[in-house]
């Protein structure tokens, strides 16, 4: 009777643990809709815009340094 019991519980916990795995290969995948890529193109005209920035900044340091004016004492002994 143990015995019986024991392997009913063991085909028990078979299937189930059969049906957890079968179960997100047959359920039917979720469909998205494509994004609206406007926002994505204005963030990075607007990074571009602070690198351009930014490295216009460092162009004009760069000259002021090379031309013999340096305001940063760390850098200009």
């Amino acid at each position: 009777m143990i015995d019986r019991t024991t392997k009913l519980i063991l085909i028990a916990i078979a299937g189930g643990l059969w049906a957890n795995a079968l179960i997100p290969i047959m359920a039917p995948k979720a469909a998205h809709a494509q994004d609206d890529n406007s926002d994505a193109i204005t963030s990075m005209a607007s990074d571009i815009s602070d690198i351009s920035s930014d490295v216009s900044d460092i162009k004009s340091d760069v000259s002021d340094i090379a031309g013999g004016t340096c305001t940063n004492d760390n850098i200009c002994k």
